[in-house]
């Protein structure tokens, strides 16, 4: 996807610029600043179930939903 992306976007400065916003918003947060985000919001529990290198799972409780 990257290299696509790079053949196609690197045509112009805009495409640069748009492509340069897309890898940056794409890019995930880490985990624990997600489970933290999420603690912060009103969840009350928050269980990491497993997590590899980029990916993971986790769950949490929010009281009401």
């Amino acid at each position: 996807m990257r290299r696509r992306g790079e053949n196609i976007w690197s045509q112009s400065q805009v495409g640069k610029r748009v492509y340069g916003y897309i890898i940056q918003d794409d890019t995930p947060y880490p985990l624990l600043f997600q489970v933290n985000m999420m603690l912060r919001k009103g969840c009350i529990d928050a269980v990491i179930l497993y997590k590899n290198v980029c990916y993971a799972a986790f769950e949490t409780v929010k009281p009401g939903a």
